[in-house]
């Protein structure tokens, strides 16, 4: 989806810790600098992918 910038918009997918379980998204509203350091946290901290998520299709 796209803003009326022409940018992405940003979301993060929300998942019990344990089970892995969906539970959501939450659109993240933040400037490009803090948005930077997020997604790098986030990088930097991922877990792997749940057995129960499909792998985003080839474009």
């Amino acid at each position: 989806m796209s803003s009326a910038s022409g940018a992405r918009r940003q979301f993060a997918y929300l998942a019990e810790p344990d089970t892995g379980k969906y539970r959501g998204s939450a659109f993240i509203t933040l400037g490009r600098d803090m948005k930077d350091r997020l997604w790098k946290c986030v990088q930097d901290h991922a877990g792997p992918r749940p057995e129960v998520m499909k792998e985003k299709p080839e474009a």
